[in-house]
């Protein structure tokens, strides 16, 4: 097995099978699906038992009470089941293009992560595909006419070179590394209870103080993201980024309480 692409999930079952739509069209095929729900609700096991009878890969499944916001660790299930050298991690509200995968597992390489962007779809244009149950405009025409924010990232460009001007920071939704590499710095940090750093940053610094680089794949791996309300919390974020700071200073790639305890 080449890749596991790992789904962090928490209830939208609406987006998820829109997609598991998106992994069906899959130009690369040497490729398993592992569902990480940071919850454990009966409707999830009855849409991923459907999923896997409806499609053409593996997908497992790896889930846990919902007592709070424990993504790092339900991510580090998700690992510990992989069989993929190569993790590729998004969010379970994000259709993936369909040479996604196909250009995660050649860009991947020991000791260079990669990390995307996402187009970010209107709520209109969500709608839509919920109630028809279809995935449907996509292209970069459609997404000008619809006004999604940055339509320019929908462009596939995939031997364009110089990608890391202008790029700044691993997003947790869109991003590759070898597991080997993700297993060196102890996986995710599971000390983050608080959504908004944990599964990004901390991991980022993380990298590369081991001496892992980070490098764009922004134009290759196109990645459209599902509208949902957002409710920001600055004071959970300000905690999150205390926390961060701390650790930092502390200067340990290798977490404490992440993948072995």
């Amino acid at each position: 097995m080449s890749v596991s692409l790992i789904i962090a999930v928490y209830k939208r079952l609406d987006f998820l099978s829109l997609v598991f739509q998106s992994i069906e069209s899959q130009s690369f095929k040497n490729f398993e699906v592992i569902i990480a729900e940071d919850n454990n609700q009966a409707e999830t096991k009855i849409l991923i038992k459907k999923a896997q009878e409806t499609y053409n890969y593996p997908i497992k499944h790896v889930f846990q009470e919902d007592i709070g916001f424990r993504k790092n660790k339900i991510l580090n299930e998700a690992i510990r089941l992989s069989a993929g050298e190569k993790l590729v991690f998004i969010d379970g509200d994000c259709i993936i293009h369909k040479h996604f995968i196909k250009n995660y597992d050649a860009g991947i390489r020991d000791g260079i992560a990669r990390a995307g962007r996402r187009i970010e779809l209107t709520e209109k244009h969500t709608k839509k595909m919920i109630e028809k149950e279809k995935l449907i405009g996509l292209d970069v025409l459609s997404l000008l006419m619809r006004n999604a924010r940055y339509p320019e990232k929908a462009l596939y460009l995939p031997k364009i070179k110089n990608l890391n001007s202008g790029f700044k920071h691993l997003l947790g939704c869109n991003w590759g590394i070898m597991k080997n590499d993700l297993m060196a710095i102890n996986g995710f940090d599971e000390d983050y209870e608080l959504s908004g750093v944990g599964e990004d940053s901390d991991v980022e610094w993380r990298l590369l103080k081991a001496g892992i680089k980070i490098e764009s794949i922004i134009y290759s791996c196109l990645e459209y993201h599902l509208y949902h309300p957002v409710h920001y919390n600055q004071k959970i974020l300000d905690e999150n980024l205390k926390m961060l700071e701390h650790k930092k200073n502390v200067g340990r790639a290798f977490c404490e309480h992440g993948l072995i305890k």
